[in-house]
């Protein structure tokens, strides 16, 4: 079968690759659509902290069940799903807390199973998320970033009463966006260096767009609310001056959600958050739960993915729009489809 594989930084191929093996709990996909992820990106340069090459990218998947083994009972050949890309131990600490996402021995692919740009895989029963048929493969595979941002809007106790900032609007931030439209928060400001980005968002629904590159966002922040700054911040962009710039904006006793991931160390002014009494809460990718509660979301119709999706491409042409992305081109998420159709059942 075919896999798009990263033989070194910026030297991805696609190639002939063995079969996956699976056992008695497994699903065997056929994959059809996976989105390409800022953390491939990072992989694809070389900067992952430990997703090395050679490895098959990717992590965002969706597609048709194939096989099972004999002891799976959540899900059967046919059946349209995503997958939740973790595999953990459920023996640890974290996993008895339901905190799949801080497992101690979790797996994930490119570290310990397959990346999923690749024409099938295999996941175990527990991470297989079944898919209603008017929901596109694609869609489904935007479930796993829908995730990551639902992850840090339940973190920031984000409600309708709520006025909210995002730092930075890429694929995570423009998502954490989308669902305070989607609550309907009060106020919410979104601020990114690309007009590309800031657009995208402002034509889905409310929110004052800030270019950061072009003018103060603290400033257009404490004029937006009245100088009592924000509920919640939802830091998605790893900046040098972002944490700083989150908690000026943070009303006292305010949260800021730091989702993004940091190249090193940052400054920061701690006197800040101390006389504000503001709470900083890292946020790491996303339990089972709140992986389940986004499926039923989407399954349901209440969030329309679709818009997201800015460019299809097949297998084949991975190399080039990662050669693409890693030059400049503006996107918000590319997906690579398999199969005959768009992704949709019917077809």
């Amino acid at each position: 079968m075919k896999a798009a594989v990263l033989e070194a930084a910026k030297r991805l191929v696609v190639e002939e690759v063995d079969e996956p093996t699976w056992g008695e709990r497994d699903a065997l996909i056929e994959v059809r659509a996976s989105g390409v992820c800022g953390s491939d990106l990072h992989t694809y340069r070389g900067h992952h902290p430990f997703r090395r090459p050679p490895v098959v990218l990717g992590h965002e998947v969706a597609g048709t069940v194939i096989r099972v083994g004999g002891a799976v009972e959540r899900v059967k050949v046919g059946d349209r799903v995503a997958v939740e890309p973790h595999i953990y131990c459920r023996k640890c600490e974290f996993c008895a807390r339901g905190l799949v996402n801080l497992c101690r021995n979790k797996r994930v692919p490119g570290v310990g199973w397959a990346g999923t740009f690749s024409e099938r895989i295999v996941a175990p029963e527990t991470v297989v998320h079944k898919l209603e048929n008017s929901v596109s493969f694609e869609e489904g595979a935007m479930l796993e970033p829908l995730a990551v941002a639902y992850r840090a809007f339940r973190t920031g106790g984000i409600d309708a009463e709520s006025k909210v900032a995002v730092l930075g609007a890429g694929a995570i931030g423009s998502l954490v966006a989308r669902l305070c439209q989607w609550a309907g928060v009060s106020e919410l400001m979104v601020t990114d260096v690309k007009d590309y980005n800031l657009d995208f968002i402002s034509s889905l629904g409310p929110c004052r767009p800030v270019n950061a590159g072009a003018a103060d966002t603290v400033e257009e922040g404490l004029d937006l609310t009245g100088g009592k700054g924000f509920d919640a911040v939802v830091i998605t962009s790893g900046s040098q001056g972002s944490f700083t710039e989150a908690v000026r904006l943070c009303k006292p006793r305010g949260m800021v959600v730091a989702v993004a991931l940091y190249p090193g160390e940052i400054p920061f002014d701690a006197h800040l958050l101390v006389t504000r009494e503001v709470t900083a809460q890292g946020c790491l990718t996303y339990t089972s739960g709140d992986f389940e509660d986004v499926a039923k979301l989407v399954n349901r119709g209440e969030l329309d993915l679709k818009p997201f999706i800015t460019e299809r491409v097949g297998l084949d042409e991975a190399p080039d729009v990662f050669r693409r992305i890693d030059e400049g081109q503006d996107q918000i998420k590319v997906m690579i489809e398999l199969g005959k159709d768009e992704g949709r059942a019917g077809s």
